[in-house]
């Protein structure tokens, strides 16, 4: 079944006003100027956050010691103080609100915009190493739900092979996670974010977008 995009803003309101309850009940966090960490290549050595762009043919990955340096790369550098803490991220209200701002520049005639259509987390709850992929001038706004825009075969090629416990989504990309590589095995979505994946905690090898 389709569900196009109003119906997607509607399922988004109850979940949107979650996270917003979450942002109050915790302490904002503090801004912070960009680190200068070294990327890495290699998704397995070292690093905690790293990044990729869903729409390129060959998995390139990116890695960096600070979530803060992740998400302004992600984003072209239009981000630059996302929370030094990649679990509060997952409800920080300021954060999603910038990040929906990428949206509205996409929509404008020659800027280019790096969006962010998801953030994985290797713990539950949100918790210590992330992996953040990102679409340029995209977004799942106009989708029908079940229709893939996104996918990623085999995670095993950017690093991140059955590591995924918890997962947020921005720019109206539900996300449906796979047991295993092209999309076989048991499957878990569409989703908008999920703290844990229950009996798939780091078993997902595939994710398609939608």
């Amino acid at each position: 079944m389709h569900i196009k995009a109003s119906r997607k803003l509607g399922i988004l309101s109850g979940i949107m006003s979650i996270g917003l309850i979450a942002a109050a009940l915790a302490a904002a966090p503090a801004s912070a100027a960009e680190p200068t960490s070294p990327a890495s290549t290699d998704a397995t050595d070292g690093p905690r956050h790293c990044i990729a762009n869903v729409t390129t043919p060959i998995a390139k990955v990116e890695c960096f010691d600070s979530f803060t340096v992740a998400v302004s790369k992600a984003t072209g550098g239009r981000i630059t103080d996302a929370p030094q803490d990649a679990g509060k991220a997952a409800y920080d209200a300021a954060f999603e609100a910038k990040l929906r701002g990428l949206s509205k520049l996409a929509g404008q005639p020659g800027v280019q915009a790096q969006n962010i259509i998801e953030i994985d987390y290797d713990y539950g709850f949100w918790g210590t190493d992330t992996f953040t992929w990102w679409v340029e001038n995209g977004g799942c706004e106009s989708n029908s739900l079940g229709n893939v825009k996104y996918s990623v075969w085999n995670l095993a090629d950017y690093g991140w092979n059955d590591r995924i416990n918890a997962f947020t989504n921005d720019h109206l990309c539900f996300s449906k996670h796979f047991e295993h590589a092209g999309f076989q095995g048991l499957a878990i979505g569409w989703d908008y974010g999920r703290s844990s994946l229950g009996p798939l905690d780091g078993q997902i090898s595939s994710i398609q977008w939608s």
